[in-house]
């Protein structure tokens, strides 16, 4: 990474509102999103939901990365989320030695629906065989580890100045959008003014794959043309929503669940001490989280 820089990556813990974010930055005319919006470059691992698999991007180089921004015109700034990268230490790693400049966005949500959420995207999207919730949150390592967030938010502190992160709480943007989106704009330095068409929208809502080969295939896609630099083509197909109405028509959307009181409590019990130690870090309180729908 000797001459090609972003201005930003977002890391975070999937179902924190990045894809909506990420749709929202696009829109700043400032701005110039990675296409794909998940570059997958600095992480070794690239599964979340099923078995680990080998990630070989970052051994494709620079330039590889650097296509995925071919796209871009008079955009200011370059960025990206890949919700994964915080998920590895070796991820940050990579970011701090390739891009030591770049701003991090870390994507935080209550760490019962971070774990419900997963849950749910687990099994009715990529159909993992799972366990009833209420047991995969007492013996399921990938469910159980979605519930902490202290050790994996310390190792960007460790690596990275505090002026060069910005924490993104979705209850904040659910409980104002245009505030919280717009402390996001004012630290990235692009204008704060402008508010994105898509500001009330919800993207990645939750639903279940019709025909999980097809979504296999559409990704792959993706990902082959934007590694080869192919993203105006993207965009463009983006543009004529063809690759949203192959998603649309792959996807049943399921009646949403609720997370019982019971689980949330449990949960609750398990994270307050590292919820207590997380606020250390991001300095600010966050015990409402340990009070929501109880």
């Amino acid at each position: 990474m000797e001459n090609f820089q972003i201005d930003f990556i977002g890391i975070g813990f999937a179902k924190s509102g990045t894809t909506t974010v990420a749709k929202l930055l696009e829109e700043h005319p400032e701005i110039c999103m990675s296409i794909p919006k998940e570059v997958q470059y600095f992480n070794p691992i690239r599964s979340f939901y099923h078995k680990p698999l080998e990630n070989s991007n970052y051994q494709k180089g620079s330039h590889w990365y650097q296509n995925h921004w071919a796209h871009q015109k008079n955009e200011r700034l370059r960025g990206e989320i890949s919700p994964q990268y915080i998920q590895s230490v070796t991820s940050l790693e990579r970011i701090k030695k390739d891009q030591p400049q770049s701003k991090i966005l870390i994507f935080l949500r209550n760490p019962a629906d971070i774990a419900f959420s997963f849950y749910g995207m687990a099994v009715h999207h990529h159909h993992v065989k799972l366990p009833h919730f209420s047991e995969a949150i007492r013996t399921n390592e990938n469910i159980r580890e979605r519930m902490f967030l202290f050790s994996q938010v310390k190792d960007c502190i460790n690596l990275f100045s505090k002026n060069q992160i910005h924490f993104f709480v979705l209850e904040d943007f659910m409980k104002d959008r245009e505030a919280a989106i717009k402390s996001l704009y004012e630290f990235l330095g692009v204008d704060t003014l402008f508010k994105p068409p898509s500001l009330n929208l919800v993207f990645n809502a939750a639903g279940s794959s019709k025909f999980p080969w097809l979504r296999q295939f559409e990704n792959k896609f993706v990902s082959t043309l934007s590694g080869l630099g192919l993203t105006e083509f993207l965009k463009t197909l983006k543009t004529w929503s063809v690759i949203q109405k192959i998603q649309q028509l792959n996807t049943t959307k399921h009646k949403k669940h609720e997370l019982s009181i019971e689980d949330r409590k449990y949960i609750y019990e398990e994270v307050k001490n590292d919820v207590k130690m997380l606020e250390t870090i991001v300095g600010r309180d966050l015990s409402f989280w340990l009070k929501m729908k109880i």
